[in-house]
């Protein structure tokens, strides 16, 4: 039975799908040095669950696929590195950390195309349509993970005796050109909101008041506000601001103590919650003296997955449509008209 060192995210790598990461974590740096060695370097991909087991460990899968790398080069900040998903496999045993996970696997077999269902192939061919669910930033399910994560970072801190006042929340978002949000939603609806950010800031906001409004202590509320990351494009481009690292230098000079980041744009943590937050906005925070926390994406958590189930039950079954926030239920079709590109027209998905 192979031994193979293994990378848990939190994401599924299919054979033959393409897989991108930026590499920063001390032991991840050591299995990339580790790598670098083998004629044919590979690691075993499988998903993170949520929380720990009952020994203090991160939940990990036991089924995942081995990522054959293509391509690794070099920033100033990390390094990058390019691969492909190729074999299956099953995980025996999970063997200590040296310094990066390792595990003693099975491959399974390889998925092989039965011809004889090619009639069927045919037959669907002629009957799916490609479908998307309404927006959900006002629905319980996609909610509920991060109210339930946000007032378990805000215990942690009131443990370390820090007031409520003296800490400051910060629901983040992907910055996007200001050009983007004026043109964000449908025609009717985008122009009544405030400009810079439009339907786009407008929809976060709705969310992030929805999860302040679910904490469990609603005599005496932190103060919070929307910031946003991820910034890219010329510098003369104007987007959407407060940068977040901005953002924690100003709660520093307003006399604040501690920063909680909601990644309340984002549903899973990916490299850009991991970078730009778990690194970026966590070293601003220590360097200022400030204590951090970072409330977890809703991810696979359960009333997630349900909550997009009962989103594809309303499209396919006649689910009456259900929203915790005045904008919603959000449209479940897009109009032509609908966040139109202002370079150039595209197709709409889902038009209605």
């Amino acid at each position: 039975m192979p031994v193979m060192p293994m990378f848990p995210l939190g994401l599924v790598l299919m054979p033959h799908m393409p897989l991108d990461l930026r590499i920063f974590e001390e032991r991840y740096l050591e299995l990339l040095g580790d790598l670098l060695g083998d004629e044919n370097p590979e690691f075993g991909v499988v998903l993170n669950g949520r929380g720990e087991d009952e020994q203090g460990k991160e939940k990990r899968f036991d089924l995942g696929t081995v990522a054959l790398v293509t391509d690794i080069g070099t920033t100033e900040e990390f390094y990058g590195l390019q691969s492909i998903g190729g074999a299956r496999f099953r995980v025996n045993a999970w063997l200590p950390d040296d310094p990066y996970p390792i595990a003693d696997i099975d491959f399974l077999p390889y998925l092989v195309w039965d011809e004889g269902l090619a009639p069927l192939l045919i037959e669907l061919e002629g009957k799916m349509t490609i479908d998307k669910v309404r927006h959900y930033f006002d629905h319980r399910g996609f909610l509920a993970p991060i109210i339930e994560d946000l007032n378990r970072a805000l215990g942690q801190l009131a443990a370390k005796g820090i007031a409520v006042s003296d800490t400051q929340v910060m629901f983040a978002t992907h910055s996007i050109p200001e050009s983007m949000t004026e043109s964000s939603g449908p025609p009717g609806v985008r122009e009544g909101f405030e400009k810079p950010g439009g339907t786009y800031a407008a929809q976060h906001l709705a969310a992030a008041t929805l999860a302040m409004a679910g904490l469990v202590t609603q005599d005496d509320l932190p103060s919070w506000e929307l910031v946003y990351q991820s910034r890219s494009g010329a510098p003369s481009t104007p987007w959407l601001e407060p940068d977040v690292n901005d953002a924690i230098r100003t709660a520093k000079a307003a006399g604040k103590k501690a920063i909680v980041i909601v990644p309340i744009g984002f549903v899973s943590d990916h490299v850009e919650v991991i970078w730009d937050l778990d690194n970026e906005a966590k070293e601003t925070s220590e360097e200022l003296g400030l204590e951090f926390e970072r409330v977890a994406t809703a991810g696979t958590h359960v009333a997630f997955v349900e909550g997009i189930v009962d989103l594809i039950k309303e499209r396919t079954a006649g689910l009456p449509a259900k929203a915790l926030s005045p904008l919603g239920p959000w449209p479940g079709f897009c109009r032509p008209d609908c966040c139109p590109n202002l370079r150039k027209e595209l197709p709409v998905i889902a038009e209605g």
